[in-house]
């Protein structure tokens, strides 16, 4: 059963925290938290049951977190997640890009995405602190370039 996802428009304390522990629960804690857009889904509790967020720079996306709490795995709310990301991301970009490990790359082969090589990255996003902190190195990295826009009439 998927929740419904909302996208964040105004952070608080408590969201701040339960997005830094499912980070943190979910092997992604060195990920930046902050900045790009960020769509969240909670549980009846009010509690977080999962969050992506996308980093727009200049024409390209990166995909920066995709979490969801062990309970809700396997259920659809990735793909909303990712679903949502996509959609704020088709209208904003060019390319989207996935730094995985390689458990989740096949997730996001579902989505279009591409495995390519680390020298692809362009240097906007290799310098952004949203890959500060991540060994690209050891990680898959994915890409989804978006069809072009129809000219504005």
């Amino acid at each position: 059963m998927s929740a419904q996802v909302y996208k964040v428009t105004e952070a608080n304390p408590r969201f701040d925290a339960e997005l830094a522990g499912l980070l943190k629960e979910t092997g992604l804690g060195s990920r930046e938290p902050g900045g790009g857009v960020v769509y969240a889904a909670f549980d009846s509790d009010g509690s977080l049951a999962g969050a992506a967020s996308a980093r727009l720079m200049e024409t390209e996306c990166l995909f920066k977190y995709v979490a969801v709490t062990e309970a809700r795995r396997g259920k659809g709310l990735g793909s909303s997640l990712v679903g949502k990301a996509l959609t704020f991301c088709s209208g904003e970009c060019e390319r989207a890009w996935v730094i995985s490990d390689e458990d989740s790359a096949s997730f996001f082969t579902r989505f279009g995405f591409e495995m390519t090589t680390s020298d692809m990255i362009p240097d906007l996003l290799r310098r952004s602190r949203d890959l500060g902190e991540v060994e690209i190195a050891s990680l898959r990295v994915l890409l989804l370039e978006f069809p072009a826009k129809w000219p504005k009439v």
